[in-house]
């Protein structure tokens, strides 16, 4: 599987060639234009919802005509886009128009707060920001407030239509679609394989997203990641976190592959089971809690024949919700569990036949990790718990605007911490124990304890409260639990109304799921931090 060696696993595969030094969008329209000569033209996302789709013949002229209007509004090699929507088969176009620019992508997620989007437009002084119309008020807002400050940013609507009334100063990003391609591309000569293509987003732990920046290489060097490449896929995964935006790119265009995609408001155990039922696709990505939902669906005899592979994505699932999933597909499917994170991308996979909770399976070509001491950072030997450090050839530049941050990630030789807790065994399987830090998932979203802290200690009879998750692997969610501590003699506030009160002004993903505590104090450390992985030992205490 893996060997080890002075107290490192490495990978048995052997290190994929260098890449060209070339533009991943110019990577990828090559490829377009070969296969387009070759075989013909071929639908590349299709929507479940509707049947629509995209095709890979409309990549390279939408893609310019967006670059065109772009470079138009004085977007050019450096500056950033800005996106705040999901799933939807328009998505990558804001991008590839971006990439042709020589510019980069910033993927925000649009359920974030306002402060939290202000923040990233900021850090990423982002030029244009291109949102769904679903969002509009919300980012709306934020514009107005940087325009305040004497900072413009282009503003346009991804599927506004013509019946659609928008606020003065925004615009239809389908009028850049239709675009006759007037300006001329930049030659790019400055083009070196470590400039920025992209920048994903932490969930923001501690109340405020990080951006994690990627090079031009890292999504060169993905293609060669790993060795999946099955026809057709179903996708429910979010397109704007780095697995469901990177498996469309090295999939559905590098390795030919058809992407099917599930809109997020569209998804529940039983639709999945219908379209995969209708569809017979060879490979099947959901984030955990929707695999769970899968897990939790009635039989009714679908025939999946055609299913060989179903992978969940963001986190462990336990055995028993594997197997119930397995026997709703047959005999013929198989279990794909991943492993990666934003930081690294792709570390490894693991085709499962004896379902072992946390294995990670066989590491990606040229992926190296050790186990270090939690407190030393001592590399550890078989069966010892500590940090997981991984080394790939994706792993982050940096973390944008974050210094500190960035020399916290990474070690002296180069590893960087997944935050996650993990350990090895005398055969180079490596297996993972449970996430160290503080960030909570609910729903296949992420989030920090803060958004909920903060919300609760703007009331003025509540002195402090405290968040914290425990991960349950029958639901693939963390249970969010909170400790309240609230002002002497004032004794207001009941479990319902503090449920009422998170529900009425945070998005439904941000939710307390969990226990309520009231409690005399929240644990500390000197400098004044609170404990919250401590909080479950603390609650014990007499």
């Amino acid at each position: 599987m893996n060997v080890i060696k002075d107290k490192i696993i490495y990978s048995t595969l052997e290190p994929k060639p260098e890449q060209p030094n070339q533009p991943y969008i110019e990577r990828l329209l090559s490829e377009i234009n070969q296969e387009l000569d070759d075989t013909g033209d071929r639908d590349w996302l299709v929507d479940t919802e509707t049947g629509s789709s995209r095709t890979i013949s409309q990549i390279e002229p939408i893609s310019r005509r967006v670059a065109s209007a772009l470079l138009s509004l004085g977007f050019g090699p450096g500056d950033v886009l800005q996106t705040g929507y999901s799933s939807c088969l328009d998505f990558y176009w804001p991008v590839f128009g971006a990439w042709l620019c020589g510019g980069t992508v910033s993927l925000g997620d649009p359920n974030l707060s306002e402060t939290n989007i202000k923040k990233q437009l900021e850090e990423t002084k982002a030029k244009v920001l291109v949102s769904s119309i679903d969002y509009l008020d919300k980012y709306y807002k934020v514009i107005q407030e940087l325009k305040l400050q004497g900072k413009n940013v282009k503003y346009f609507i991804l599927d506004a239509g013509e019946q659609d009334t928008l606020p003065l100063g925004v615009e239809s990003f389908q009028t850049l679609m239709r675009v006759q391609e007037t300006q001329k591309m930049p030659l790019l000569l400055d083009f070196t394989p470590d400039r920025e293509s992209i920048i994903m987003w932490s969930s923001g732990s501690s109340g405020t997203p990080k951006g994690i920046l990627h090079s031009q290489k890292n999504l060169l060097n993905l293609y060669f990641g790993h060795d999946l490449k099955p026809k057709t896929i179903i996708s429910s995964a979010l397109m704007f976190h780095i697995s469901s935006f990177t498996f469309n790119l090295t999939l559905g265009i590098l390795k030919g592959t058809i992407c099917y995609i599930m809109k997020e408001k569209c998804f529940s155990g039983e639709n999945l089971l219908k379209v995969a039922e209708k569809i017979q696709p060879e490979h099947v990505f959901c984030g955990v809690s929707q695999y769970i939902q899968v897990s939790n669906t009635k039989t009714n005899g679908y025939n999946l024949n055609g299913v060989k592979n179903i992978t969940p994505l963001g986190g462990a699932v336990s055995p028993g919700c594997s197997e119930k999933v397995l026997s709703l597909l047959g005999s013929q499917a198989t279990l794909v569990e991943m492993y990666g994170s934003t930081e690294v991308m792709f570390v490894s996979k693991h085709e499962v036949k004896d379902i072992e909770f946390g294995l990670l399976g066989s590491l990606a070509a040229g992926v190296e990790i050790c186990i270090q001491d939690i407190n030393t950072g001592e590399r550890l030997d078989p069966g010892k718990e500590g940090k997981i450090m991984v080394k790939t050839n994706t792993m982050m530049m940096r973390y944008l605007n974050r210094e500190k941050e960035t020399n916290e990630f990474f070690d002296s030789d180069g590893f960087g911490f997944t935050g996650d807790i993990g350990y090895y065994d005398n055969f180079g399987k490596i297996f993972f124990s449970y996430r160290m830090r503080e960030v909570l998932k609910v729903d296949n979203y992420w989030f920090g304890p803060a958004e909920i802290e903060n919300l609760l200690e703007k009331e003025p009879t509540i002195d402090e409260a405290c968040v914290w998750g425990e991960y349950d692997p029958n639901t693939g969610n963390d249970q969010v639990n909170l400790g309240i501590v609230q002002k002497q003699n004032q004794k207001e506030w009941t479990k319902a109304k503090i449920c009422s009160l998170v529900d009425a002004n945070l998005p439904c993903t941000r939710k307390i799921t969990g226990k309520i505590y009231f409690v005399e104090k929240i644990p500390h450390n000197p400098q004044g931090k609170k404990l919250r992985g401590e909080m479950k030992n603390f609650m014990k205490q007499p």
